[in-house]
């Protein structure tokens, strides 16, 4: 029973040291097991590692697992109640459903159950709790020490309510996935796998109250435990002078671990690995070695050589930023030998950069992979499904049918649908009733000849599926299971199916994962509601609550592409060239969101009763510090930062403090680069709309091409003509 920690700063070979280690005990004792535990987005990567590094080129006796998966091999072996999962899609139905029930008890949150978002954000209250082991009966025990009139008393009294009809739903029917782990370690002092292995950590920055217990048990079980922790061999661990140091997160992962260590009577050891330079990330780049030390860093020290690995550029806007990055990605390509796996583009606000990047990375030939998970909720199939259900709710008004109608999956052309429009505002159209009476009513101008014949087989194609669909949703008399057996039959009357087969030939995977889902969907509405009996209106809302829930993850298309992530989100190894673009102030750092059901001074009276919960704004504020340390590191040849004067709408944005950081105190003999400066070397990159001329002349020529706009920006591409 020992435990080892691994510390070093970013880039000094931690994970190096920790995988050869492994490595060469692992050969050394074939019979013994070895876990290697990383963050669940990073296992693949790092078994890739593993078996690069080992020199038989493949691992008998090593694992690499995340902590889930972990739990999964140990209920493999020793047995555990078979109960499903619940993700959370499935607790956004559950906590939508009661919130429905409990809602005129409510003493604060009545009035907030229609809000959008609002389902989501109690959701994640809910998980937070279990996430730091807050039981119903543990917040009722807070809630007798807080003024019962007060605010947080009135939204603890809900959330108690809310939580306890939560677990009593749930109760000998599903198990959460933040209680797998309470599970595991009620489990694992029985498995033989996990008794007397060796089990190392790496890629986190620290841990959660219920995965500090499963370590506990892990010290008392295991041969030796490994941690990989990132923080600068300068730095005294056992020192925390609080929340504003850089590496306050490792400070605090050391001090409780230590803590269960000298509880248990463990044996405690430490490895400093980045003190030999030549063996570091940064060993052919000076100046990213110099930042390494630097950056965030008390104090005022200065790069006293000429700056070439780290490159600095100012855009009028983001397309700008983004010309220039598409220029330098083909340059360092073409000229320089650079694969396209080895370059990487992150940005603290993917929603704003991310489809920007691609759109024009694909109009010059550039292999990219948008590391982004996609909400379903602008699918147009999901949209539909949202606009058939009002429809029924709202009695057909003009405002639901023509929702439903322009989603493009009725198998009516715009220019019919057009037709109706027109027909529908002058002779005022809405409800059911009008809907499914012949029309005979005509254009009240003269000049306009009105097609009734058309115009009633348009009505009756629209009617025919929506008064199926009517009156099987009211044969259904409000049970859930029917209703959604309802909702099926219609998707397979309007060969939903098929089209978005056909839409995932033209415009990638989402189009095929869809359908998929949806039906996944239904599934957990039927299984956890089947029984359950509920109006349209209420149907509607569930039905929307899921979607909220439910996002796309896409796959590379191939190997060697440019990857385009978020700073938070996305894992990068083995980059040589890295472009950190979108570098303003609100986006770097990001700007927390503030929306949540417990407010900031709420989570501050809970800490001061001792309540563990997660990070405050401001203690996020200072953590992401410590995250753009690490993605600023990731690179071991060039770093490029790239930021603009205006956003997408013209509207004057500020340089963050980063780019101040960088020039006023790490590299004053760094020049800004600027748009004229980099025109006209890269006036060959193609960029969508660019200098059109909206003249009347060829406005009707645009609008025809914009056909491409339709579906999630296939913008027009011009070559520039910079002068």
């Amino acid at each position: 029973m020992s435990l080892q920690y691994i510390f070093g700063g970013s880039g000094a070979g931690k994970s190096t040291y920790l995988y050869n280690s492994i490595i060469k005990e692992s050969i050394k004792n074939p019979l013994e097991n070895y876990i290697i535990v990383v963050p669940e987005q990073y296992t693949m990567a790092t078994q890739k590692r593993v078996v690069e590094l080992h020199p038989r080129k493949g691992v008998l006796n090593i694992d690499v697992v995340s902590f889930e998966r972990l739990a999964y091999k140990v209920f493999e072996e020793v047995g555990a109640a078979d109960y499903p999962v619940l993700d959370d899609t499935g607790k956004n139905l559950i906590v939508r459903r009661v919130l429905e029930q409990n809602k005129k008890a409510l003493r604060f949150f009545g009035s907030n159950i229609s809000n959008t978002g609002f389902v989501s954000e109690l959701k994640s209250v809910i998980s937070e709790m279990l996430q730091y082991d807050i039981s119903v009966d543990k917040l009722l025990d807070i809630n007798k020490n807080v003024d019962n009139k007060s605010l947080l008393g009135m939204k603890l009294d809900d959330i108690s309510l809310i939580y306890g009809g939560f677990r009593e739903f749930i109760k000998n029917n599903y198990i959460t996935s933040e209680e797998i782990l309470d599970l595991m370690c009620r489990k694992v002092t029985e498995s033989s796998k996990i008794r007397g292995s060796v089990i190392a950590f790496d890629g986190f920055t620290g841990f959660t109250p219920v995965q500090y217990r499963l370590m506990a048990i892990l010290l008392d079980m295991c041969k030796e435990v490994k941690v990989a922790l990132t923080i600068d061999i300068s730095e005294h661990v056992n020192i925390n002078e609080g929340i504003e140091s850089l590496f306050y997160m490792t400070k605090d992962t050391v001090a409780h671990l230590n803590r269960i260590c000298d509880e248990g009577h463990i044996n405690v050891d430490k490895v400093t690995v980045g003190e030999d330079t030549v063996l570091t990330r940064f060993a052919a780049s000076k100046e990213l070695a110099f930042l390494e030390k630097n950056i965030f860093r008390p104090g005022l020290r200065y790069y006293s050589g000429k700056v070439n690995d780290i490159v600095m550029y100012a855009g009028i806007t983001p397309k700008d930023e983004i010309q220039y990055v598409s220029g330098e990605i083909l340059k360092l390509t073409r000229l320089q030998g650079f694969r396209y796996n080895e370059i990487a583009v992150v940005t603290g606000d993917i929603s704003v950069y991310g489809k920007l990047a691609a759109n024009i990375f694909a109009q010059n030939d550039i292999p990219y992979f948008l590391d982004q998970k996609l909400h379903v909720t602008d699918n147009c199939l999901v949209e539909m499904i949202t606009a058939v259900l009002d429809v029924i709710e709202k009695n057909y008004t003009y405002d639901s049918m023509f929702r439903y109608l322009r989603t493009g999956l009725t198998g009516l052309s715009d220019e019919n649908i057009d037709i109706l429009d027109n027909y529908c505002l002058a002779v005022g159209i809405k409800g059911r009733k009008q809907w499914s009476t012949q029309w005979c009513r005509k254009f009240r101008s003269s000049g306009i000849t009105t097609d009734l014949n058309m115009l009633n087989e348009l009505r009756l194609n629209v009617m025919e599926p929506l008064t199926e669909l009517d009156k099987e949703l009211k044969e259904a008399d409000g049970n859930v299971r029917l209703m959604t057996t309802a909702l099926y039959k219609f998707l397979v009357r309007m060969h939903c199916e098929e089209q978005m087969s056909l839409l995932a030939k033209s415009h990638g995977d989402e189009y095929r994962q869809i359908y998929k889902k949806i039906m996944e969907l239904f599934d957990k509405i039927v299984h956890l509601l089947g029984s359950e009996k509920v109006s349209v209106k209420e149907y509607n809302r569930i039905m929307a609550s899921g979607f909220d829930e439910i996002k796309i993850g896409l796959i590379p298309p191939t190997k060697d592409c440019v990857v385009i992530g978020d700073i938070e989100r996305t894992r990068l190894d083995n980059i040589k060239a890295m472009f950190f673009i979108g570098v303003n102030d609100g986006y770097v750092p990001k700007k927390s969101d503030s929306r949540s059901v417990l407010s900031e001074t709420d989570r501050q009276k809970l800490k001061e009763m001792e309540v563990s919960l997660s990070m405050s704004v401001r203690e996020k504020a200072f953590v992401q510090r410590f995250y753009l340390y690490l993605i600023m590191t990731k690179t071991s040849g060039r770093l490029y930062i790239t930021y603009a004067y205006n956003s997408m709408d013209m509207k004057a944005i500020l340089p963050s403090y980063i780019d101040k950081e960088l020039l006023k105190k790490c590299f004053l003999g760094m020049n800004v680069l600027s748009y004229d400066d980099t025109a006209k070397e890269h006036s060959y990159i193609k960029i969508p709309k660019t200098e059109l001329e909206w003249t009347d002349e060829n406005l009707a020529k645009y609008l025809t091409d914009g056909v491409a706009l339709k579906l999630y920006g296939k913008e027009l591409t011009r070559k520039c003509n910079i002068v």
